[in-house]
């Protein structure tokens, strides 16, 4: 019985699709966000990139603690979020003042040791370290941690596997002491990672306390120059590591718009050069952009003009062209308001609900993230329909069912009156607009008439959902169209200068890599497990 049993488990595995480890809509769209926001507003993103004061969880003494902090109960925070699915990033952010004898905002060392020599991070390695082995999937040896007497001993609880150690290093705002340049990010980075390669101790990095864990670079203010950086850092890395590997396992940066959509700013360009160095360098990196928006506000010059609902459509933009182009996560900024909603300071009205003090009230642009995400749940992107400059339609599909997203890439209010979209021999369809009061949209049903269906497009997404299939004489269109996707493998992406139409484009070469190596791993180990069990 034993030996059927084994049988069995090895033909399940074997016959799994390797697709299953692509990331859906869903769980790649999210926000920033702290502790104290209201958990109903984190729901409607599938990441929340966390803001974390580094004093609020080391003491002046450089012990950890986690649960007396302004009464903030960091655990249960981190497993609601946990148990709704949702992927959770803590931004380590800044030092403290009472240990490292500095500015809370400029580098957490030492005052007079260096600041590119990763032993001089040796504290905030050591934090890294605690806080995957507290929260990581790895139970680690109780006897490493560095806690406070008072706090509970807990070890590999399971909650996040991703963790970021700066927020803006590069900041130019702050004086020289709070800007990073590319060695000392560097040098922090492998400290942070795994303890420089163990120099520093085993007690050093988020390697050390869990493997699985993942190291988010502190996010750059901006996206023109990462490949400069990125290229320095490579450098530090051949010369100090060993490995020559570069210590970290997500490039991420912020890319704000300033008064434009996604579609009429340098955001897709920026992407295809990170991407491009990305994947001449380690496949295996993410890239995320952890910091993207726009104001309400009108007098700001980060604004969404000239209404609430703008906001809300750029932003849907933004999430679905970057899930196009092969983003592997994006969180906007922010869950709420750093202001008042009369505040023309940018970035004070760029949250997708009012402050807590304004009585945390759902903006249009909260109800566009939560229907795109609920809409979109359980569904990957598959081809570019139309990309030109008066026209986007996408294709996502779960494997049975697809969703074709339309809009119009324009500013100016541009929209398409009963636009005809061929949907095949599908037998239902639905459409979906965002509203603002309507948590999922409002969904009504669309008549199919010679296999197209009626639509109005404006320049904010809407949603077709096709169901069904009416049965056809033969299979070559299918077979053509599977043989299509799989076969192209080069993403092009619209100038926004001239009508171009693009379409079939399949997973990055990243991910075919990932499918690849799992399904000769699974088979490979499967085959000898089949073989023991048959040997007699």
């Amino acid at each position: 019985m034993f030996k059927k049993i084994i049988k069995l488990i090895i033909l399940v595995i074997m016959i799994i699709p390797y697709n299953i480890y692509a990331l859906t809509f869903d769980q790649k769209i999210g926000m920033n966000g702290h502790v104290d926001v209201p958990r109903n507003i984190l729901y409607a993103g599938g990441v929340v990139r966390e803001y974390h004061n580094f004093g609020w969880s080391m003491t002046s003494n450089k012990q950890m603690f986690f649960e007396r902090f302004n009464y903030w109960d960091f655990d249960g925070y981190y497993k609601d979020l946990h148990d709704h699915g949702i992927t959770i990033l803590p931004c380590i952010q800044m030092g403290e003042q009472s240990i490292f004898n500095r500015n809370r905002n400029e580098k957490p060392v030492m005052k007079g040791d260096s600041t590119t020599d990763p032993m001089s991070y040796k504290i905030h390695a050591n934090y890294m370290f605690n806080y995957a082995a507290r929260y990581g999937l790895t139970k680690v040896d109780t006897s490493k941690l560095n806690l406070d007497p008072n706090d509970s001993v807990k070890t590999g609880l399971g909650y996040i596997t991703y963790y970021e150690d700066w927020n803006e290093p590069d900041k130019t705002w702050q004086g020289p002491d709070a800007q990073f340049n590319s060695t000392e990010l560097a040098a922090m980075l492998s400290a942070d990672y795994d303890g420089h390669e163990g120099r520093l101790g085993d007690v050093y990095g988020v390697k050390q306390a869990d493997p699985n864990s993942k190291l988010v670079m502190g996010g750059m203010a901006g996206g023109s120059t990462m490949v400069k950086w990125l290229d320095e850092m490579q450098a530090w890395a051949d010369e100090n590591r060993t490995d020559k590997k570069l210590p970290m396992d997500v490039i991420n940066y912020h890319q704000y718009g300033g008064t434009h959509s996604p579609e009429n700013t340098s955001f897709v360009e920026d992407v295809k050069k990170i991407m491009a160095w990305r994947d001449s360098h380690d496949k295996n990196l993410e890239i995320w952009i952890t910091e993207f928006g726009w104001d309400t506000n009108l007098g700001s010059t980060k604004h969404a003009a000239p209404s609430e609902d703008h906001q809300r459509d750029w932003i849907v933009r933004e999430y679905l062209i970057g899930d196009r182009i092969g983003l592997d996560r994006m969180t906007v900024y922010d869950a709420l308001n750093d202001g008042p909603s009369s505040d023309a300071t940018q970035y004070s009205t760029s949250g997708l609900a009012t402050k807590v003090s304004e009585g945390t009230v759902k903006k249009s642009s909260w109800y566009g993230v939560n229907t795109a995400k609920n809409v979109l749940k359980g569904y990957t992107f598959k081809e570019v329909i139309s990309e030109t400059n008066k026209l986007y339609i996408y294709r996502y599909s779960n494997g049975t069912d697809d969703i074709y997203v339309l809009w119009s890439p324009t500013e100016d209010g541009s929209k398409i009156d009963n636009y005809n979209l061929n949907i095949g021999s599908r037998l239902n369809a639905t459409l979906t607009s965002m509203k603002k009061g309507e948590d999922l949209g409002v969904t009504s049903n669309l008549n199919i008439n010679n296999n197209s269906v009626s639509v109005n497009v404006t320049e904010s997404p809407i949603f077709v959902k096709v169901s069904g299939k009416k049965e056809e004489k033969t299979t070559t269109t299918t077979t053509t169209k599977r043989v299509e996707e799989s076969t192209t493998t080069k993403t092009i992406v619209n100038d926004n200068k001239k009508e171009v139409t693009i379409v079939n484009v399949p997973p990055t070469a990243r991910n075919i890599t990932i499918y690849l190596i799992i399904g000769i791993l699974t088979f490979i180990i499967a085959s000898c497990i089949f073989f023991i069990t048959i040997k007699d």
